[in-house]
């Protein structure tokens, strides 16, 4: 029983030690995105271009890109952010508005992580701040019918798009 006990033990500390590290990870790559966020002034080139139904606005500075696609038949609008160091992709922001309502900081956040030009941890969450944070939100509803997010933005989508047009803005350049 007791080498049962101490197995387990040895699992629970190295599956907390990868989630330590991922977390150490993660406050590295928001520390250097927040660094870069500051320092973003200088805007290397502007350009716009379709693709299929979609407007993409591009602007890209020294350590970021920055893109607003507005997705024409859904209405729907998508910041997506690219974050680099040493040229590296180190971090895609995805964020989509609430088109109900646009006069308040309502947002639905998807965060994709890289590590070595690969993907190892992805968040998502959505935030309501101003005057509307006290209101209660119904159980019976979800954030697409209370806040007029777009059903087909699901994570997987999200995740293809933004490394399609990461590839395309790349292709272009």
């Amino acid at each position: 029983m007791k080498i049962i006990l101490i197995i387990i033990a040895g699992f629970i500390s190295i599956i907390n030690c990868y989630s330590q590290s991922d977390s150490l990870k993660i406050q590295d790559i928001l520390i250097k995105t927040n660094i870069i966020e500051n320092n973003t002034n200088k805007e290397i080139c502007k350009h716009k271009f379709k693709l299929d139904s979609i407007d993409i606005s591009v602007i890209q500075f020294e350590n970021k890109i920055k893109t607003i696609n507005k997705f024409s038949d859904s209405k729907s609008i998508l910041n997506i952010d690219y974050y680099f160091v040493n040229d590296q992709l180190i971090m895609i922001s995805i964020i989509e508005p609430s088109p109900l309502f646009p006069e308040y900081d309502i947002y639905s956040y998807s965060t994709l992580f890289f590590e070595d030009g690969k993907i190892f941890k992805e968040q998502s969450r959505y935030t309501i701040t101003g005057p509307l944070t006290g209101i209660g939100i119904p159980r019976d509803k979800d954030k697409y019918e209370l806040f007029g997010y777009n059903r087909s933005f699901t994570n997987e989508f999200l995740k293809e798009y933004s490394i399609l047009l990461y590839d395309k803005i790349n292709e272009d350049n």
